[in-house]
């Protein structure tokens, strides 16, 4: 069960999604004019946006800290050895965008993952990449829905697992698909096959 609230500012919508013990909170825009936020960031935040040599890379860093200045004004987002982020009161985290979305999501009990995806024909055409065989047949990889929950599912799985070298066709791993109203895929990390 989730529940769903929101709020608006003249230039962004701000959602918050509760599922269980996570908080997902999201932030809709349509434009975002990355000057005019650099006055909001602290220090250490504009030395990492000029590492970004991509405008769309720099638009969503700015977007991520709006959001996260807009929840947590005194919280710092911090990164572990595997780059992975994390608040200074060690609250697990894990962030994502998609084309005008930002998001971002806390939980205070475990680490979490999360990615956004706009559905797109491009994860049906790649799906051999990201599923192996087992997968492949249980899946219906001609559903362009399916196959985009899928490759975003492994991106989260990713994320969560903060393996340097992960294989997605060996470590992260769609066990089954659920259709119907409580649609889901049950996933598992396998930890014991890692690229060097």
């Amino acid at each position: 069960k989730f529940h769903f609230f929101h709020s608006f500012t003249p230039m962004f919508q701000f959602q918050t999604v509760k599922i269980n013990q996570s908080i997902i909170y999201l932030l809709n825009y349509d434009a975002l004019e990355i000057a005019e936020h650099e006055g909001s960031l602290s220090a250490t935040e504009l030395e990492r946006l000029a590492t970004f040599t991509s405008d769309k890379r720099k638009q969503e860093f700015v977007a991520t800290r709006i959001l996260k200045h807009h929840y947590f004004p005194v919280e710092q987002i911090q990164y572990n050895e595997q780059g992975a982020p994390y608040f200074s009161n060690n609250s697990f985290i894990s962030i994502s965008h998609c084309k005008g979305v930002s998001a971002l999501a806390i939980n205070e009990h475990h680490p979490i993952g999360l990615d956004l995806e706009w559905i797109n024909p491009k994860a049906k055409k790649l799906q051999s990449k990201f599923l192996n065989k087992e997968e492949q047949e249980l899946l219906d990889t001609t559903n362009e829905t399916l196959m985009t929950r899928s490759w975003s599912a492994k991106e989260s799985l990713y994320k969560l697992a903060q393996m340097k070298g992960a294989i997605f066709k060996e470590n992260l791993i769609i066990r089954s698909h659920s259709a119907g109203s409580d649609d889901y895929l049950d996933c598992q990390i396998r930890k014991n096959k890692v690229k060097e």
